[in-house]
């Protein structure tokens, strides 16, 4: 049907919440899939609606360098100091950012994402990702806790759609360069909207 049909090659990367399209222009997850997205030379951007279902948490986030607009990683030093990859400058701190893999799902199937560090903020409730180390070092049980509570919230989301080679073989990359909590009082009028058009 038509929300399977939307598909856009765009280039750059949005920040946390966006304006969600109308219900009927939205992909299904099974889409991805079905129409071979992130093919072309530019990635494949679409919108859909979807459940985080698990987010593995052994490894949700990297070093990066603490300077402004430096994201770059930095490797630790044996005297604790932290060296940037990018500049070769050497730091007394580092800050952790997201690159967090989730498994999202809909009425039509699930696919693995990846929500880099504002869009994860975004659905981990605004904490950031030192805060979550530290929860994690200082109380497990909590760090757990506080993680299975971000299961199962609906979200509507903009993907990024690569097809990328990994050992010779090619498969689709799906990054969350946006992400809204679902606003239910505008998906009823959009359904009614949608059902009122089939009419």
């Amino acid at each position: 049907g038509g929300a399977s049909q939307n598909a856009t090659s765009l280039s750059g990367r949005g920040g946390g919440s966006f304006a969600p399209k109308k219900l009927t222009e939205r992909n299904t997850i099974a889409s991805i899939m079905e129409q071979n997205l992130g093919n072309s030379e530019k990635p494949d951007v679409i919108e859909c609606k979807g459940t985080i279902m698990y987010i593995p948490t052994d490894k949700m986030w990297y070093f990066a360098c603490p300077e402004e607009g430096n994201n770059k990683k930095v490797e630790r030093n044996a005297d604790g100091t932290w060296t940037c990859e990018a500049t070769g400058q050497t730091y007394n701190t580092k800050e952790n950012r997201y690159i967090m893999k989730a498994s999202i799902a809909d009425f039509t199937g699930s696919a693995y994402v990846t929500f880099f560090n504002e869009q994860a903020i975004e659905v981990l409730g605004g904490k950031t990702a030192d805060e979550l180390e530290t929860l994690k070092e200082e109380n497990e049980a909590e760090f757990t806790k506080l993680m299975q509570s971000h299961l199962f919230h609906t979200y509507v989301m903009r993907l990024r759609v690569k097809m990328e080679e990994y050992n010779d073989q090619k498969r689709q990359r799906c990054s969350i360069s946006s992400v809204s909590k679902v606003d239910y009082v505008k998906e009823s009028k959009d359904l009614i909207d949608a059902i009122e058009s089939y009419v």
